[in-house]
């Protein structure tokens, strides 16, 4: 190259900028520079920092496709095995609830869709026959024993007390609060009834200012003379049973009148009933007796009260719905179902419920087994 074209060269690099942000010319160097001593243009090492930007960029937007891509993958693939192996995923569900006994052995079934027509939701107190949901079912093994344990088991004034099979019992001084006293210290009662009896105390309370009952007997009452319960139920032996006195200067019998008549008024909103109420004597066999109350369940006693039914008569009633079309009641802004299950005639009997929700399932000591279920929240 001759001297005028150098200078000529070296001329042109003259015109390009430099500012605050540029590294001094002498960073950048190529082979035909360097030849001449020239310095080379910034420009071209900005151009290689913007590919190596491009590249990894590239990299990353490669990256993040293949990783949405794997996920999509994966979803479709797990819907993929549900669908195939729904009864054996769902068998794991946890479950909350109570048998009248542990069952012998349970099987899951799963009912297709559109094989019963879907569950109408229900508005508070309602009560109205239902159909099942589509759903995974269970079918539970019930033996003949189980038929006289439950909430609903009916227990005949002539019982004998070994034929009365008693539920699981709490220490009443162990749960109770200070809305009302005990007769005797010792007295027990089922756990659920005992949590019931502290809330309806609890509520009567509140209503009328006053703590004056006092629970005088559970499962042993007195009734020898002067008692202010005189008569002992064989059923209270179950467990499921209270009886009531009144303390004002003294015990007295609680008759169910006066601002203490909120009980027999409102004891069906904490699962209780009265066992033996006014206008049944032809059906219960006995006379009015608001001091003895029984414990059946929110639910149960909300249709009894609803339709004015005694134990005997709903034991009748609740025949009539089926697991295919249940009785639906909501209570407390939960919606339960309830149903009959007719006992086999000879061995064991089987009792479908629904895998996902509550339950209970109670013997009537006859002939067949009430199951109650509802849905978790």
């Amino acid at each position: 190259m001759s001297l005028p074209d150098i200078r000529k060269e070296r001329n042109n690099y003259k015109h390009y900028p430099i500012t605050e942000n540029d590294h001094t010319l002498s960073a950048y160097h190529s082979a035909d520079s360097d030849a001449f001593g020239i310095p080379a243009s910034p420009y071209s090492a900005r151009e290689r920092e913007r590919r190596t930007r491009s590249e990894r960029y590239d990299r990353l937007h490669t990256f993040m496709n293949a990783a949405l891509w794997g996920i999509y993958i994966f979803a479709i693939g797990g819907a993929a095995f549900n669908a195939v192996f729904k009864k054996s995923t769902y068998e794991i569900t946890v479950n909350h609830g109570r048998f009248a006994a542990r069952p012998a052995q349970s099987s899951v079934e799963y009912v297709p869709e559109g094989s019963v027509t879907p569950y109408k939701p229900l508005e508070e107190g309602e009560t109205h026959t239902q159909v099942a949901l589509n759903e995974f079912r269970m079918t539970d093994t019930l033996t003949k024993n189980d038929l006289g344990k439950g909430t609903l088991a009916y227990i005949s004034g002539s019982a004998a007390p070994a034929d009365v099979q008693q539920s699981e019992t709490v220490k009443i001084s162990d749960q109770m609060n200070g809305f009302y006293a005990l007769f005797k210290e010792d007295l027990r009662l089922n756990a659920d009834a005992a949590a019931a009896l502290n809330e309806m105390m609890e509520a009567y309370g509140n209503h009328s200012g006053y703590g004056d009952f006092v629970v005088y007997g559970t499962t042993d009452t007195y009734t020898s003379e002067g008692s202010c319960c005189p008569k002992f139920f064989p059923e209270s032996l179950t467990g499921y049973t209270v009886d009531l006195a009144v303390s004002m200067g003294g015990l007295l019998p609680y008759d169910g009148e006066d601002n203490q008549g909120w009980v027999v008024q409102h004891c069906a909103e904490y699962g209780f009933v009265v066992r033996y109420p006014k206008g049944k004597e032809n059906i219960t066999g006995e006379e009015y007796t608001p001091w003895h109350l029984r414990y059946v369940g929110k639910a149960h006693a909300a249709v009894m009260a609803k339709n004015d039914l005694c134990l005997e008569e709903y034991l009748t009633y609740v025949k009539q719905f089926t697991y295919d079309h249940p009785l639906g009641v909501a209570v407390g802004g939960t919606e339960y179902r309830i149903y009959y299950t007719p006992a086999a005639e000879e061995g064991d009997t089987q009792v479908q419920r629904y895998l996902d929700g509550g339950y209970e399932v109670s013997g009537n000591n006859k002939d067949g087994f009430i199951v109650t279920v509802w849905k978790n929240n």
